[in-house]
């Protein structure tokens, strides 16, 4: 940026003003000390890796909701840095199962089938530094009609009885 004429105080301002869009590692609110993060858009199970990477800020505190439509990719392929960082998984959708039997030997998972039960679980059992990461890692026509409208239904329900 420099090389392009533009002083710190611009670049510094860029990034302080930043926004990304919907459904992309979106802070949707922060509760007694726990972030809630909307990352619907994270349809594939390469996405979620790097979501929980993002997320994590290199320390173990996740909460990962994941699941729904699987499209076929072998789901221990995240295995590692779900082991690195996250302390759960709440399984929804038709990959909940699935997912499950493929990680729960290494990492805690609880089958919760909606996503108005995971969040519900992750709310109560997260910790203040915490982050309940919607990250989902597949498609979202198993209940709902696009990633979008899973990401709102997410954050509706973090914000009910805040």
């Amino acid at each position: 940026m420099r090389s392009a004429g533009l002083d710190d105080a611009v670049i510094s301002a860029a990034f302080h003003t930043f926004e990304p869009l919907p459904h992309r590692m979106n802070l949707v609110a922060e509760i007694d000390g726990v972030r809630y993060v909307d990352d619907s858009k994270a349809t594939s199970l390469a996405a979620l890796a790097a979501g929980v990477e993002m997320a994590s800020g290199g320390i173990r505190t996740i909460r990962l909701i994941a699941g729904g439509l699987p499209k076929g990719d072998d789901p221990k392929s995240v295995l590692s840095i779900l082991t690195k960082r996250v302390k759960k998984v709440y399984l929804i959708g038709q990959s909940a199962e699935e997912f499950s039997a493929a990680w729960n030997s290494s990492v805690d998972c609880e089958i919760c089938g909606t996503l108005n039960k995971a969040v519900e679980g992750a709310k109560r059992e997260a910790a203040k530094g915490d982050v309940v990461l919607l990250s989902p890692g597949t498609a979202s026509f198993d209940q709902f009609k696009s990633f979008g409208e899973r990401g709102d239904v997410f954050a509706d329900l973090v914000k009910k009885g805040k």
